[in-house]
C-alpha cells in the first residue's frame, strides 16, 4: 500500500501543474507563442543544466556503470527495432515502420521522468534520467532522422548526425561560460 501511496503522492502534483496549464490556456493567460518559449526555456536551458549538475553530482562509480548504460541502451533500442519491425509488417512502409519505432521506444523522461522519478527516489533518479536521454538524443533521435530521410528519398540521411550531435557540445559550452569549468564529460 505504501508503494500506490508514494506513486500517487509523486503524480498529484504534476496532474495540477497540468491541469493548471490547460485552464491558463483554455482562459487565454496563456497564448501559444507563451508556450512554444516556455518549452524552449525548459528544453534549451532548465532541462539540460539539471541534467549536467545531476551528473556532476553523480559519484564516478555510478557514471561508469556500463552495465546499467548498456541495459538501457540495449532495452530502448530493442523496443525501437520491434516497434520497427511490427510496424514494417503492419503497414509495409518505411516512413511508418521508422514512426513506430519511435514512438514505442522514446522515452518520456525528461518532462514527466524528473517530477515523478525524483519524488520516488530522490535525486539519484537524475543519473538515470540522463542515460534515457542521452540514449535518445545521441542515437534514437537521430537514427528516426537518417530512416525519415531516407524513407522520403532525401539521400543517406547522414544530415541528421551533425545536428544532433553538435547540440550536446552546445550544451557543454554554454556550461563552461556560466562557470561550470570543473565539469568534465568525457565519452
Amino acid at each position: 500500500m505504501q508503494i500506490i501511496e508514494n506513486i500517487i503522492a509523486a503524480l498529484v502534483p504534476v496532474a495540477f501543474i497540468i491541469a493548471l496549464g490547460y485552464l491558463a490556456g483554455k482562459q487565454g493567460k496563456l497564448k501559444p507563442d507563451d508556450s512554444l518559449l516556455l518549452a524552449k526555456l525548459v528544453l534549451t536551458w532548465i532541462f539540460p543544466s539539471l541534467l549536467l549538475v545531476g551528473m556532476a553530482n553523480t559519484p564516478r562509480e555510478q557514471l561508469l556503470n556500463y552495465k546499467f548504460i548498456l541495459a538501457t541502451l540495449v532495452g530502448m533500442m530493442g523496443m525501437y527495432a520491434l516497434g520497427f519491425l511490427l510496424g514494417w509488417l503492419r503497414f509495409r512502409s518505411p516512413l511508418k515502420a521508422t514512426l513506430k519505432g519511435f514512438v514505442v521506444a522514446f522515452p518520456d523522461a525528461a518532462f514527466m521522468g524528473i517530477p515523478i522519478m525524483h519524488s520516488l527516489f530522490g535525486a539519484s533518479s537524475l543519473y538515470a534520467i540522463l542515460v534515457l536521454n542521452l540514449v535518445a538524443s545521441l542515437l534514437m533521435i537521430p537514427l528516426t532522422t537518417m530512416l525519415l530521410d531516407i524513407g522520403n528519398g532525401k539521400g543517406s540521411g547522414l544530415s541528421a548526425l551533425p545536428t544532433s550531435w553538435g547540440k550536446m557540445f552546445v550544451y557543454v559550452t554554454n556550461f563552461k561560460k556560466m562557470g561550470y569549468d570543473g565539469l568534465i564529460i568525457s565519452s
